[in-house]
């Protein structure tokens, strides 16, 4: 062959494997990590540590409303998908898991507008009734932004999730720089304009997705009570998750200041540069994981255990040991006097956290592919109640290092417990071609 037909035909083997649906899954995260990185280096910069501690804080609770919504819609959609529940077809299962979301969406966004109410009336601190109303008028297009990035992850459509998400994120990173320039952003003002942006996208999402919904009034009812009486312990799962961590946030604002959750909120942002690669990956093995176990094939659920384990462990630990050499020097050019440099060890800590983490992502989703939640519920609970019982004394001593290092031990110990039930549970699940509908979800 001439060299044109070979560098040709290379050429269409990269470009081949670069629409594949992992390459094109962990391009989706980095994008959206990636913004969520420059978004909080941004806020840190135009609105120091204690700007930064306000926007951390509105995420976190962000992020429970959305583990919310993951666990009662997204998740039930993704592990049913191929199963079948009654006679729902993909389109009318599809529509009433919206309808689901949007009656989610609403009693969440009354919650918080009751909340910022009360907020107004009862503090004093202009800053936090802001915050609460910043909050709920947030909620809204965050919540339908995720939905629809999931309900393509569902599907492995990875392409129509990474154009959302691109669009969402320069929307979102144009507004706030324009607003940072002028002096007028604000740790809920970001928070907005990430809504906003997410908003936007959705829409133009939702036009272009209006034919994969059906709507059948007598099947709404039914779906939504089946999702979330899988979801619920899955729920309980998540929202453990999200609070095991951002519990460090809360508990240094009560005990020193909100400008100490800055400091952890930074260091944090640097450590979870391993993010992108985690989280891609794992949206694309939840719905592959949930389509193999499916077809109970106890042989390709291993083999795609074993890879995806392996891999996520080995980049994992590159990336720690080059935040453990790095780490003074990311925070010192990324923060530039925000966060003092002298904090690089708690950026080393929470690194090593995540390589713990790494083994037990394919796991986890494994675990509730085989419809058992509620064990992963008990997991997680473990682990979040060891973290804030260790936490008190280890904050009251070292400050936001002991956070560190509550959270480290915390995970790990977690880590090793799902790794367990994994085990147990791969050893009692019915590996045969018989198809599961309803489940028990114990």
């Amino acid at each position: 062959m001439t060299p044109v037909v070979l560098t040709s035909l290379r050429y269409l083997q990269l470009l081949g494997l670069a629409r594949s649906r992992p390459v094109v899954a962990l391009a989706d995260q980095m994008v959206v990590s990636g913004t969520s990185f420059v978004t909080m280096i941004m806020v840190g910069r135009y609105c120091g540590a204690e700007g930064l501690g306000t926007f951390s804080l509105l995420l976190s609770l962000l992020l429970l409303a959305n583990a919310a919504q993951l666990s009662l819609v997204c998740a039930p959609f993704t592990v049913f998908r191929l199963r079948g529940v009654d006679d729902d077809s993909p389109r009318v299962r599809a529509g009433s898991v919206a309808t689901g979301a949007g009656f989610l969406t609403a009693v969440l966004t009354i919650l918080s507008i009751v909340a910022a109410i009360i907020v107004s009336f009862a503090s004093t601190s202009v800053i936090a009734e802001v915050a609460a109303w910043a909050l709920a008028i947030s909620l809204p297009g965050y919540l339908v932004r995720d939905f629809a990035r999931r309900f393509d992850f569902a599907r492995l459509q990875m392409t129509g999730a990474l154009l959302l998400d691109t669009s969402v994120c320069v929307l979102q990173l144009v507004a706030i720089y324009a607003l940072g320039r002028t002096g007028q952003l604000s740790g809920p003002r970001a928070i907005v304009l990430i809504a906003a942006a997410s908003l936007v996208g959705s829409a133009i999402w939702f036009l272009r997705r209006r034919e994969e919904f059906t709507w059948r009034r007598e099947r709404v009812l039914p779906t939504i009570k089946h999702d979330w009486r899988f979801g619920r312990w899955l729920m309980i799962d998540n929202l453990v998750c999200i609070t095991q961590l951002y519990a460090m946030h809360w508990m240094l604002t009560g005990m020193i200041g909100t400008s100490a959750a800055g400091v952890f909120a930074a260091c944090l942002s640097i450590a979870a540069l391993a993010n992108p690669f985690l989280q891609g990956v794992g949206n694309y093995l939840s719905p592959k994981i949930a389509e193999t176990v499916s077809l109970r094939s106890r042989g390709a659920t291993m083999v795609l255990y074993w890879r995806a384990t392996a891999g996520l462990v080995f980049v994992v630990a590159i990336f720690t040991a080059v935040i453990f050499l790095f780490s003074q020097e990311l925070l010192g050019s990324l923060y530039k006097g925000t966060v003092d440099q002298a904090n690089a060890g708690i950026v080393a800590l929470l690194a090593l956290r995540m390589l713990c983490s790494a083994p037990t992502i394919a796991a986890d989703h494994a675990v509730v592919a085989m419809e058992s939640p509620k064990a992963s519920a008990i997991v997680s609970l473990l682990g979040v109640v060891l973290t804030v019982v260790i936490a008190y004394p280890l904050i009251l001593r070292y400050g936001v290092t002991g956070a560190a290092v509550a959270l480290l031990i915390g995970t790990a110990v977690e880590s090793a417990a799902l790794v367990v039930v994994f085990v147990h549970k791969l050893n009692r699940w019915s590996w045969h071609p018989a198809t599961s509908t309803q489940g028990n979800f114990r």
